[in-house]
C-alpha cells in the first residue's frame, strides 16, 4: 500500500512537471564536437552527487546514468536518506583527481564558488561538472577560474521572451542578459529596478555542463 501510495505522488508530480514544461520554449546549446554520454562513459573515477539526493537528473537522465556502469554515491551536508556519506562540497573527503563527475543540486549560489574550486581538486582530467540548478553569470566565471571549460546549457524561456533572445546562443552572458531584459519588460513590469534586481538570477540558464581539462 505505501509503495502504491509513493508511485502514485511520482506519477502526479511527473504529470505536474510535464504540464508546466509545456508552458516553456526550450533554449539548449552544446559546443560544437561535445556528448555528454560519450563524455560520461569516458570517465574512469566514480560519480558523485553533492547536495542530493536528486530525484531527477534533466540533462542526464537517471536511466541514461544507470547505463554508464559508473558507481554512484551521494553526498549532503546533512544526514538524510539515501544518502551515502555526509561532507561539505567545499571540502570533500576525496584524493585528488578521483572523480568521473560531480553532480551539483540545489546548492546555494554563495557556496558554488568554492564548490567549484573543490571540484577542479577532485575531478579527473577531463572530469565533469553538471550543474542541476540555476547557472549564473558568477557561476561561469567561477568555473572558468579555476580552469573548467563551459560545454552545454539548457535554459528554459517563457515563450513570449524567444524574440528577446537575439545574441548568439553560445555566448551564454549575453543571452542571459536578453532574459532577463524581456522578464523585466514583460512580465515584472510592476517592479521597480531595485526589487528586479534581488530577483533576476533566477532568470538564468536551467543546468550547464563543465569539463576539466584533459
Amino acid at each position: 500500500m505505501v509503495l502504491d501510495a509513493v508511485e502514485k505522488y511520482r506519477v502526479l508530480q511527473r504529470d505536474l512537471i510535464n504540464r508546466v514544461r509545456t508552458k516553456f520554449d526550450l533554449l539548449l546549446w552544446t559546443k560544437e564536437g561535445f556528448d555528454l554520454g560519450r563524455e560520461m562513459k569516458a570517465r574512469t573515477g566514480p560519480f558523485v552527487e553533492i547536495g542530493g539526493p536528486s530525484p531527477e537528473y534533466k540533462m542526464f537522465p537517471r536511466y541514461r546514468l544507470d547505463r554508464t556502469g559508473k558507481p554512484y554515491f551521494v553526498s549532503n551536508i546533512d544526514s538524510a536518506e539515501r544518502v551515502d556519506f555526509v561532507a561539505d562540497g567545499r571540502q570533500m573527503p576525496l584524493p585528488d583527481a578521483s572523480v568521473g563527475a560531480l553532480f551539483m543540486t540545489s546548492i546555494t549560489r554563495y557556496y558554488r564558488a568554492d564548490i567549484l574550486k573543490e571540484a577542479a581538486r577532485i575531478l579527473e582530467p577531463g572530469g565533469l561538472v553538471i550543474m542541476q540548478n540555476l547557472v549564473n553569470p558568477e557561476d561561469i566565471d567561477a568555473a572558468q577560474k579555476n580552469g573548467f571549460e563551459f560545454f552545454a546549457y539548457e535554459f528554459d524561456l517563457d515563450p513570449r521572451w524567444r524574440a528577446f533572445v537575439t545574441s548568439d546562443p553560445s555566448d551564454v552572458k549575453a543571452v542571459t542578459e536578453e532574459v532577463r531584459a524581456a522578464a523585466r519588460s514583460i512580465t515584472h513590469t510592476n517592479m521597480s529596478s531595485e526589487e528586479f534586481d534581488k530577483i533576476q538570477n533566477i532568470f538564468s540558464p536551467s543546468r550547464g555542463i563543465f569539463q576539466k581539462p584533459k
